[in-house]
């Protein structure tokens, strides 16, 4: 989960409807915005038949052709971006030789399309969630209380995700393999919003964008890179 360190003085504004609402911790933005949603659908059995639920984020135009679970699902949503914007932010003052991002805030609030509950598949757990949030907090604890077994002669730490047979020998790794199955993110671009898996991939997307050095061109097909990392990354796919 996220390191305690990024989440000092964490302040985060709810952007629900222009609201100017700044939130101390998950759990105070969760319950904040479960009043917003409380406020705005009332009583959800009567809106059943209505068509379509549109998000009041600011910048938002998220359109709920579903059910008010959808947009439920997709409000919490917002939370948790919001969250890994500000840790975005907090990183991202540590690195001031980086290239500020050019894309713009057009779609700072905009997040990617689909909006169905979180299904915990781990082995004996069908639990559900509307909220991200909590959804990995939930997978995380799976991680944390995962006993070494016998494996090949080895004490392993086993995947107990549906479908996976994957091991591994420290936590760390599991938890980091359990990325690929919940596509947990861990920091966004606080200027245009983008979701990352590490802070790496935060760093190269400055990166990508900042102007190529003359010295470091690629010997294969003559293209410019800002930084040596990327120009690795870049000659193994050749």
């Amino acid at each position: 989960m996220m390191s305690t360190k990024r989440l000092e003085n964490f302040e985060v504004l709810c952007a629900w409807d222009s609201c100017s609402f700044e939130g101390h911790s998950m759990e105070e933005l969760s319950e904040h915005m479960s009043q917003h949603l409380k406020d705005y659908l009332g009583d959800k059995d009567a809106l059943e038949e209505l068509d379509e639920f549109a998000c009041l984020w600011d910048g938002c135009e998220f359109l709920s052709m579903g059910s008010p679970a959808e947009l439920e699902v997709h409000a919490y949503f917002h939370n948790y971006h919001s969250k890994l914007k500000f840790v975005g932010s907090q990183l991202l003052k540590s690195r001031p030789d980086l290239p500020s991002c050019n894309l713009g805030t057009h779609s700072n609030n905009l997040l990617p399309e689909g909006s169905d509950e979180f299904v915990c598949q781990w082995e004996h757990c069908d639990s559900t969630f509307n909220n991200p949030e909590w959804f990995y907090r939930h997978v995380d604890n799976h991680v944390e209380s995962a006993e070494q077994q016998s494996l090949s002669q080895q004490q392993a730490l086993l995947c107990s995700w549906t479908g996976c047979d994957a091991f591994f020998k420290i936590r760390y790794r599991l938890r980091e393999h359990m990325r690929s199955h919940t596509q947990e993110r861990l920091v966004a671009c606080p200027t245009c919003g983008c979701m990352f898996s590490s802070n790496t991939k935060l760093f190269d997307h400055l990166l990508r964008q900042a102007e190529p050095i003359e010295s470091l061109v690629c010997e294969h097909c003559g293209k410019a890179f800002s930084s040596e990392r990327l120009l690795r990354d870049h000659v193994r796919q050749h």
